[in-house]
């Protein structure tokens, strides 16, 4: 048997982060992407839709529904921008603020579980290596594409 590719290693390892997340915040009425909206608006607020969407790597529909019902739950609130009256910047609310204080330590451990027997310096290769690997994905369609226009493969060995 061949040596599993990274992507299925980064799938079983977010996999497995994210069932236990959803396991520990189910009693807030939150999934881990209510959780990535919490903390990334708790490290940068408010944000415009879109640039939450990017943080958080939620597709823009569905964040916006998510951060409906994170409206009507409590956690977060929406105001007009400004500058610009079709915009809408979200901010979390006294209660989500709380919440996220409570639930970002939470992430800290569980990369620290990640991160475990691991040096300094092995965790920086990793997290760099990591980030490498997503910046690459910025082609990821058109590489796809490029690769099967040029023809069908047969894997060899």
């Amino acid at each position: 048997m061949s040596d599993p590719t990274i992507p299925y290693l980064v799938h079983r390892v977010a996999a497995r982060i994210e069932t236990s997340v959803n396991q520990r915040t189910r009693r807030h009425g939150l999934r881990l992407q209510g959780f990535r909206v919490l903390r990334r608006l708790w490290e940068n607020e408010p944000q415009r839709l879109g640039e939450l969407a990017q943080a958080s790597s939620i597709e823009s529909s569905a964040l916006s529904h998510l951060v409906s019902r994170m409206v009507r739950d409590g956690w977060l609130e929406k105001s007009r921008i400004a500058d610009d009256e079709r915009s809408v910047a979200i901010s979390l609310t006294p209660a989500g603020r709380d919440l996220a204080a409570e639930l970002v330590p939470l992430l800290e451990q569980y990369e620290a579980v990640c991160l475990d027997g691991f040096s300094y310096d092995e965790a920086t290769l990793i997290r760099r290596a990591l980030v490498r690997m997503f910046d690459n994905l910025a082609n990821l369609d058109a590489a796809i594409d490029a690769w099967e226009a040029a023809g069908p493969r047969r894997r060899t060995g």
